[in-house]
């Protein structure tokens, strides 16, 4: 998963045109969002097959490391340019079907012939010709049209879901995402890891040709239940444009970002650059860890063979006329190495997926609310009921649930679990210096699972919190005019006013309450300013007025309707410009920039050690076609894959070093 930052797309009606109809989902309600959300299982099982056998597979036909590097350049290059021009020309498609679903289904016919080509190449290169070349631009070919493809598909499958569902249902359907992304590597990883061609031999006699058959499969049938069962908004008119409206929108798209990298707020910014480093440690684990595996599987085997036969270098040559350079035996060991990269992967997802699951519960919350109660001198470790509201009393399952809360001792803040994260990564990539068998390898990639899940976690819900609550750029400038007051931390905090609910207020009383409230109303410059009411008798009695708030969750803002135009941020800076979540699709944009560079110049220093380490193997690979003595000592004796993981790993150091610091700042906030 590689390319994006996978954030969606949204809509903008008065510039897209005039949208008919309604969106909705067909089924029983508990099933809409898995519904919704089943593509993006689909989608990992693509990934999951060009991770573990990409690699091995571009190597079987003859590339060498170096190239075969410069090939996955194709997954960041998708990312930067597919997801937004396909969104672009997605918002202006005027088919009767929707604007998302014919480019979604369009897209995963795509997928699924380049993952047939790329499982079959040697089968349709030899239609045309019996030259190698061909089946090795087959393959390349395939690799950019399945990362192109699958970009696109997955760039829709997010605007789908945002345009299908409220505001108030885009956290759940979002975990559901995740959760389908965690499930689909999972299952991927561990049909990578089976031996297919005996399981399955009527669908082909290699593990890539049944494996691409499989994920195609699962990708078309998801993503059609997609298609039959989602109903969405139909775009009757487009706004037209000298120059095309599509082209010029995703040109400004562009120009805005640049324009807006260098205002962005302190907090985002240092985020965007620990994801910098946080993507150069983790690109090469995505996509060599089964060469990596693979290569100290040969190794071994190649020495106990050595070993056993009693032989030294000087002799290997008689190995030629023996069973280890027979085809045969040498694809067996091939696929055999596959197996065991993607094994690893498999028990690295599974480990996420636990993680993803556990750790949410060992994250301490937010303390807004704890502070709007701060000084009424409520106690805020009262139970909260289903309307996000108190009660004075518990009932059975408040008390079971309550026994079983995990204590706040040990909980700790999600800046400072993302940089153990990197502390753990980055000691699993200098690890590889010890390490030197299949095994050990294994468990060092098993438990990089930890740190994926956090990853994948982490760094988009502390930028959706900064983008909600962080002051624009200009709430520091000394030449603003602050429109609210900011003698006092909580001055953008709303006051709580707790009523006994049996208690009859004189004239007085209600006189003065009314002063309050229109003199809040006046300071907060919103005359719809109201005030929250909490009720302390442990009744549901006066907790109505606040279901809707409630609903919003635990970080809403209860002080009115927020006003695009006046930003208060949590330490009551309020500055005339215009509010940050207005431009949380530039921010995401931005950030997407940092997660994709990275993944570029990896990619030209990965082929660069592969083409200084791996000489002597790539010229006995083109001399032998991949197999042969020469290529069993090379295999024997070097693993260059590790040189490139250990520069990820200094890289994990530097994010770590910074997140940790943004921990420091963001805690003592």
């Amino acid at each position: 998963m590689t390319g994006g930052s996978f954030t969606s797309l949204g809509t903008n009606e008065a510039n897209a045109g005039k949208l008919t109809g309604h969106a909705y989902i067909y089924g029983p309600k508990h099933l809409h969002l898995p519904i919704l959300t089943i593509g993006f299982l689909g989608i990992q099982l693509f990934w999951s097959v060009e991770q573990s056998y990409g690699s091995p597979y571009l190597l079987s036909l003859g590339l060498s490391k170096s190239t075969m590097a410069m090939v996955f350049v194709a997954g960041p290059l998708s990312g930067l340019i597919v997801q937004p021009l396909i969104g672009v020309l997605a918002d202006g498609c005027t088919s009767r079907w929707g604007r998302r679903r014919p480019y979604m289904m369009g897209g995963v016919l795509i997928c699924i012939s380049a993952m047939l080509l790329l499982g079959w190449t040697r089968q349709v290169g030899a239609w045309f010709t019996s030259k190698q070349s061909l089946v090795v631009w087959l393959g390349v070919l395939s690799i950019y049209f399945i990362d192109f493809s699958i970009n696109a598909v997955m760039a829709v499958d997010r605007a789908l879901l945002v345009d299908t569902l409220p505001a108030s249902q885009q956290p759940a359907a979002n975990a559901w995402a995740a959760a389908m992304f965690s499930l689909g590597s999972v299952i991927g990883f561990f049909i990578g890891n089976l031996d297919l061609p005996s399981l399955l031999p009527f669908l082909g006699h290699a593990e890539l040709e049944v494996f691409s058959i499989i994920v195609s499969v699962l990708l078309l049938a998801g993503h059609v239940s997609m298609a039959l069962l989602v109903k969405e908004k139909v775009l009757l008119t487009t706004v037209p444009g000298p120059k095309g409206p599509l082209i010029r929108t995703f040109i400004q798209q562009f120009k805005t970002i640049v324009t807006n990298i260098r205002t962005l707020p302190r907090v985002i910014k240092q985020i965007c650059i620990i994801q910098f480093f946080t993507w150069i440690s983790w690109f090469p684990l995505l996509f060599y860890t089964t060469l990596y595996i693979g290569d100290l599987h040969k190794r071994e085997y190649y020495t106990s063979l050595l070993l056993t036969e009693s032989i030294g270098p000087s002799t290997l040559g008689l190995i030629n006329s023996t069973v280890v350079s027979r085809q045969d035996d040498t694809d067996a060991l091939e696929a055999e190495s596959t197996r065991l990269g993607s094994r690893a992967l498999f028990f690295s997802s599974i480990l996420a997926l636990s993680t993803n699951v556990l750790l949410p519960f060992f994250i301490i919350k937010t303390r807004r609310k704890s502070a709007r109660h701060l000084n009424a001198g409520y106690d805020s470790t009262r139970v909260r009921n289903e309307t996000d509201g108190y009660t004075s009393t518990r009932t059975a399952a408040g008390k079971l649930w309550a026994s079983w809360s995990i204590p706040d001792a040990i909980k700790v803040h999600l800046a400072s679990l993302w940089a153990v994260s990197h502390a753990v990564f980055a000691g699993c990539m200098l690890a590889t210096f010890f390490t030197s068998s299949v095994k050990g390898a294994t468990v060092l990639i098993t438990v990089t699972g930890f740190s994926w899940a956090i990853v994948q976690w982490a760094p988009f819900a502390l930028l959706g919190e900064a983008i909600l609550t962080e002051p624009t750029s200009g709430a520091g400038d000394p030449g603003v005019i602050m429109l609210t007051d900011t003698r006092s931390f909580n001055a953008g905090v709303e006051e709580v006013v707790f009523e006994d609910p049996d208690h009859d207020s004189d004239s007085d009383a209600e006189s003065d309450r009314k002063d309050r409230e229109s003199s809040r109303a006046r300071l907060m410059g919103n005359p719809d300013a109201g005030v929250s009411r909490a009720d302390i008798s442990g009744t549901r009695a006066g907790l109505d007025e606040d279901e809707e708030d409630g609903e919003d969750g635990e970080d809403a803002v209860l002080v009115g309707r927020r006003r695009p135009d006046l930003e208060i941020g949590e330490t009551g800076e309020g500055v005339t410009t215009e509010d940050l979540s207005a431009k949380a699709g530039i921010i995401l944009g931005i950030h997407n920039i940092f997660v994709v560079i990275p993944q570029f110049l990896v990619t030209g220093v990965s082929s660069i050690i592969f083409a200084v380490f791996d000489t002597d193997t790539r010229d006995s690979s083109s001399a032998n076609n991949g197999v042969g003595a020469a290529n069993a000592m090379n295999a024997a004796g070097s693993n260059s894959v590790v040189y490139v993981f250990r520069i990820g790993g200094i890289a994990a150091l530097i994010a770590f070093v910074l997140s940790w610091r943004l921990a420091k700042e963001l805690r003592h906030r």
